[in-house]
């Protein structure tokens, strides 16, 4: 085992020691053992509550990659983006192979005008480790979402967050604590990117508050995952990665990408990614149509809480949208659920 393995499980040791009272269920992630939910939640009440006014959930997701550069043109040339529009906010970016495939989604953000911050998935960290400009940074991250999430860290660290919107940044103590008006779930939310020796006290601190109010839940990869798909957001290596060759343009997400890489590499795709309904469960493989012929494929399926059915992800052939399927397989625009990101009132 490497010392970085050893350095990736140590996180892993710390969090479930910091979370035994919460009852934590461990499944395998990649290369990690991670909770998966927990035992003093019911996952379906995770979800609900998640969006619901008044509730919040925490997730830890510490085993994903922070870097950090100062050096602009590097993320231009790489990630294909005009950093100059960004000013202490944060973008939803792409890797994109010479072939237009997506190889992985990351969160560039500008800070104080002082540095960016890459928040990577734990899969392709090994791909921003090769670049010399960009410092992997020992960072622990709380994704806290929902309603309730705002006055909680209000509370917390004695700050005004009604004027933060949505993928906007905040220092609240230079390298040590940095916030973000983001999250995986489409709800209202925030990421903290902390120093270890400040985030252990955090995690105890929203700890102590799951265990003594009911408003404030924590959530695991599966709770995780469901809020997601509900959200119609793709998880890296599941709707896209390094071997399925699923081309950008499919994911109708062209705001990854800045308008003049997109005009210069004039990206196109025969499919386009798009939602999936039934009242029974969506089985991730192919899509046929009633003649059996072969018109996409399914890469994500759950059952959602809120909606109270099967809902799926996938890509569909753009001359085969309007296909109709056997039995009540439905296709669908998304997200499932309406998303509740905090924005200015002029958007």
């Amino acid at each position: 085992m490497t010392k970085r393995h050893k350095f990736e499980n140590l996180i892993v040791l710390i969090n479930i020691n910091m979370y035994s009272k919460l009852l934590p269920k461990l499944g395998q992630y990649g290369k990690l053992m991670l909770p998966m939910s927990y035992g003093k939640y019911k996952t379906s009440n995770v979800v609900i509550n998640t969006r619901k006014p008044g509730f919040c959930t925490v997730f830890d997701v510490s085993h994903m990659g922070v870097f950090e550069t100062q050096d602009k043109s590097i993320l231009e040339n790489q990630f294909l983006v005009n950093m100059s529009k960004f000013d202490n906010k944060s973008k939803l970016s792409a890797i994109i192979n010479e072939n237009g495939h997506i190889i992985d989604d990351l969160i560039i953000g500008d800070v104080d005008k002082e540095k960016y911050r890459l928040v990577v998935n734990s899969n392709t960290k090994d791909y921003f480790r090769k670049f010399e400009q960009f410092t992997e940074k020992n960072k622990m991250i709380l994704a806290v979402q929902g309603d309730y999430s705002q006055e909680i860290l209000e509370n917390l660290f004695k700050v005004d967050l009604s004027n933060l919107y949505f993928m906007e940044n905040l220092t609240v103590s230079k390298d040590s604590i940095e916030i973000s008006r983001c999250g995986y779930t489409g709800e209202d939310g925030f990421e903290i990117y902390m120093d270890p020796s400040v985030g252990e006290d955090i995690k105890e601190y929203l700890v102590d508050n799951a265990l003594n109010n009911d408003n404030v839940m924590f959530g695991g990869l599966i709770e995780r995952d469901i809020l997601r798909q509900e959200a119609g957001m793709c998880l890296s290596g599941t709707d896209f990665g390094p071997e399925m060759n699923i081309d950008f343009k499919a994911l109708n997400l062209n705001f990854m990408v800045d308008l003049k890489y997109r005009k210069q590499n004039t990206y196109s795709s025969i499919y386009t990614r798009i939602g999936f309904t039934d009242n029974r469960p969506i089985r991730i493989g192919p899509v046929n149509d009633i003649t059996n012929t072969n018109i996409g494929h399914i890469t994500s399926s759950t059952k959602s809480f809120n909606l109270n059915k099967f809902i799926a992800i996938g890509y569909l052939k753009k001359d085969f949208i309007e296909s109709i399927f056997q039995g009540e397989l439905l296709a669908r625009n998304m997200p499932f659920v309406k998303t509740n990101y905090f924005r200015p009132y002029s958007s």
